[in-house]
């Protein structure tokens, strides 16, 4: 009978513990088709959470076009946007991937790693994102992929 009690508290202390640390991940999916400037867009951005606060996001986004100066545009821009933030803050992984067609971006923030207070100084606008320990928030998140137009789960 005591062996049957200390597997059960075993168990259910398993249970209890990893419930407790449970990180949850939130979806979201972009698919644009801009005639207008010669491309197409498709992105998922997978935002992982304990709840209101977002520990890391990794985006996949992948950009197709015939025109080369569409793609050199694509390429320059989320080089210029990325590449500065990796240096200055730290936490971010950088993949940028250009083919005879397409460009394929894989970005992953883990703001656990991010210096989020010298960010906070330096750009004081994104201070709406985060709550009063500085981490940031799963609602900002989700509002700034909905501006580019995608569709969170």
């Amino acid at each position: 009978m005591k062996k049957v009690f200390l597997i059960g508290t075993i168990i259910f202390s398993a249970i209890f513990l990893s419930g407790c640390q449970k990180t949850n991940i939130v979806t979201c999916t972009l698919n644009k088709n801009d005639l207008e400037n010669d491309y197409q867009m498709t992105g998922t951005y997978e935002i992982y959470t304990d709840g209101e606060t977002v520990n890391k996001v990794i985006t996949v986004e992948q950009i197709f076009s015939d025109n080369d100066e569409v793609l050199n545009s694509f390429e320059d821009y989320l080089k210029g946007v990325y590449n500065p933030m990796a240096e200055n803050y730290g936490g971010y992984d950088i993949n940028i991937k250009k083919n005879d067609d397409s460009l394929t971006s894989t970005i992953e923030i883990d703001y656990q790693k991010v210096d989020i207070e010298k960010l906070l100084v330096d750009q004081p606008a994104i201070s709406s994102m985060v709550n009063d320990k500085n981490q940031v928030l799963l609602a900002s998140i989700k509002a700034s992929y909905a501006t580019l137009g995608a569709v969170c789960e």
